[in-house]
């Protein structure tokens, strides 16, 4: 299959899903997974943003806009993530959310699942700060973003959120030698 051939699939599919969410009108929705690649931000924006007006409960974020560039992050606009219904929401690969400035309204959500994903200690703090009924969290994999960030006790980690009954952590241990 050539390149022209898979560009032509992934427009069908981009196709398929504006007129599924066409066709169901603002009839709720449960739980949606984007989870794409070469797709058009534009449209993924406008899926998302769609799904949150109708109530979305939990969804799944894994997108890459453009395979050749891999480093190239689709961006969730902040407006995307107010919602007084979604439980559950999970971001991952390809989507940025460097631009976390308090401005989730997130009073409902439960569970949030993080994974190979760059954050900076600050803004994570605002995030955490923005979602008080959080019990899960589960991050994986996280790069944070400081260039000044020095870990003076790897053993320990503070998260200050007075609902959390589930945490997990993971991530690569590189061991060097002198």
């Amino acid at each position: 299959m050539g390149k022209g051939d898979r560009e032509d699939i992934r427009e069908l599919f981009m196709d398929f899903v504006d007129r599924v969410l066409a066709l169901q009108g603002d009839s709720p929705i449960k739980k949606v997974s984007i989870n794409c690649v070469g797709v058009d931000s534009v449209r993924v924006d406008a899926w998302i943003r769609n799904v949150m007006l109708r109530g979305v409960s939990e969804l799944v974020l894994l997108i890459v806009l453009d395979v050749q560039s891999i480093g190239k992050k689709f961006w969730v606009p902040p407006k995307c993530f107010e919602s007084k219904k979604l439980v559950k929401l999970e971001i991952g690969y390809g989507v940025d959310i460097g631009w976390l400035d308090g401005s989730f309204f997130l009073l409902m959500l439960k569970t949030l699942v993080l994974r190979l994903v760059q954050l900076s200690a600050d803004k994570f703090k605002i995030l955490l700060h923005d979602l008080p009924a959080l019990e899960e969290l589960a991050m994986g994999y996280v790069t944070w973003s400081e260039d000044d960030a020095v870990v003076s006790d790897a053993n320990t980690f503070s998260v200050d959120t007075p609902s959390l009954t589930y945490f997990s952590y993971s991530d690569l241990l590189l061991k060097t030698t002198l």
